[in-house]
């Protein structure tokens, strides 16, 4: 009787596959891998900035202003004797650091002007296309104040002792960016509308 081929294999016989026997195979164990995210450098912390804080005081001790700094006597000329800047969007309160003032500042002085002898009378005026303010430290820190006297233009005038006096043009409104000229005399008719022509 002929021998006829198995139709199926044994209980525990093996298939071979390659090098590896299905019955008897055994998967290699995965080589160690580091995870993903370990290998990726980690993110810098975000650094927190702060906002440059805005001043909130006048430059007392300035020793020059933005415009630079002059020395008057009686008797100067020419009078008056002008100076041309820009107020751009100053951004301290006058009012909030003396209540007989009004309009906003830069923390710098627009000029810083030494008196050699004192004035029996000085004007200091302000004109420009813009509603502008002034303020004045003597030697002695206190506040003068102007503004709206001839028209929107601002004039402090009066007395001035010897010393360091320290000039700001403010504006009504803060934030303004505007051209303006500083003038100086010793006449008590001066105006700061005159500056403009």
């Amino acid at each position: 009787m002929p021998t006829s081929t198995p139709k199926a294999l044994a209980l525990g016989a093996t298939i071979a596959f390659g090098s590896c026997q299905l019955a008897a195979c055994n998967t290699p164990e995965p080589a160690n891998m580091t995870p993903l995210a370990s290998t990726q450098e980690e993110a810098p912390p975000e650094v927190e900035t702060t906002p440059a804080a805005e001043p909130v005081e006048l430059d007392m001790g300035a020793e020059t202003g933005t415009l630079g700094e002059v020395s008057v006597s009686p008797g100067f000329t020419p009078d008056p004797t002008t100076y041309t800047g820009t107020v751009d969007g100053p951004q301290i309160e006058l009012e909030v650091l003396d209540d007989r003032c009004s309009g906003w500042a830069a923390a710098a002085p627009d000029l810083v002007m030494h008196t050699t002898r004192p004035f029996a009378e000085l004007v200091l005026m302000v004109g420009s296309a813009r509603d502008t303010t002034i303020a004045v430290a003597g030697p002695d820190g206190q506040l003068r104040c102007g503004d709206d006297e001839d028209g929107q233009h601002p004039i402090v005038r009066g007395t001035f002792e010897a010393g360091t006096h320290r000039i700001w043009v403010g504006a009504s409104e803060r934030g303004t960016v505007t051209p303006y000229v500083l003038g100086i005399s010793e006449f008590d008719d001066s105006r700061p509308s005159s500056l403009l022509h």
